[in-house]
């Protein structure tokens, strides 16, 4: 469960602010990903993502795969 994230030049940062977590993990030029936007319409957007993140304290890489999202905004 992500409970929060930071967009800045081109790096992503992850935090897990769960009771059992805690954890942060960040997106970088070693530890990439890619987001591909399938569908935009005038209120709704859809795609597909991957990436790799590091936990900046305890060097644990992280890979997300298979992700999909499809989001209404106003």
């Amino acid at each position: 469960m992500l409970n929060g994230s930071n967009w800045d030049n081109n790096r992503i940062e992850i935090i897990d602010n769960s009771q059992l977590g805690g954890n942060q993990y960040v997106c970088n030029s070693l530890h990439t990903g890619k987001l591909t936007l399938l569908r935009l319409e005038q209120n709704m957007a859809a795609g597909t993502f991957y990436f790799d993140a590091i936990n900046p304290e305890t060097g644990k890489v992280i890979h997300v795969t298979d992700g999909r999202f499809d989001i209404q905004f106003f």
